[in-house]
C-alpha cells in the first residue's frame, strides 16, 4: 500500500502528463475546392478538380441569377420591415385609442363621483330651514302655544 504523499505525487504526475497524450487535430478540409480566377482551361488540358466545367456565358448567367436573388431577397426584407413597422404603428394606435377611451371613461366616472359626492353633501347637510328637527320643534312650540292660549281664553 502506498502512503498518502506517494499516492498524491503519482496522481499529480499522471494528470500533468495528460495533455501529452492528446492527439493533434486533423487539418481542416475545405468544403469547396478553391478556384484560381486567372486560370484558364483549354480544350484537352486536365482540370484541377472533378466536376462540371462551365462556359463563360453559363457562369455569367449563374452569377447574374444569384445577384438577382440577392436583390429580390433584399427587397422582400425591406417590404417585410415596412409591413412590420405598419403593424407596430397600428398596434400603438389601437393601444392609444383604448387608453384615451379609458381616460374618458375615468373622467366621466370621476365627474359622476364628484356629482354624487355633492348630492350626498347636500342631503346630509341641508340648509337650516329644511332641517326636519326644526319643523318638529316649531310644530311643538306652535301647538304648545295654541294649547296655552286656548286654556287662557275664558
Amino acid at each position: 500500500m502506498l502512503s498518502k504523499p506517494w499516492l498524491l505525487t503519482l496522481l499529480s504526475l499522471t494528470t500533468a502528463s495528460l495533455p501529452c497524450w492528446a492527439q493533434p487535430a486533423p487539418p481542416p478540409t475545405p468544403t469547396q475546392p478553391s478556384l484560381v480566377a486567372s486560370q484558364r482551361l483549354v480544350k484537352g488540358s486536365a482540370a484541377p478538380f472533378s466536376g462540371t466545367l462551365l462556359s463563360d456565358a453559363a457562369l455569367a448567367k449563374i452569377i447574374t441569377d444569384a445577384e438577382a436573388r440577392v436583390k429580390a431577397a433584399a427587397l422582400e426584407a425591406d417590404r417585410l420591415k415596412k409591413e412590420l413597422d405598419i403593424a407596430e404603428r397600428k398596434a400603438d394606435a389601437v393601444c392609444l385609442a383604448r387608453l384615451d377611451g379609458e381616460r374618458l371613461r375615468y373622467a366621466a366616472c370621476s365627474k359622476d363621483a364628484d356629482r354624487t359626492r355633492e348630492l350626498l353633501d347636500k342631503a346630509s347637510n341641508p340648509p337650516w330651514y329644511k332641517n326636519p328637527y326644526l319643523h318638529f320643534i316649531m310644530g311643538s312650540v306652535v301647538s304648545g302655544g295654541v294649547c296655552a292660549a286656548a286654556t287662557r281664553i275664558k
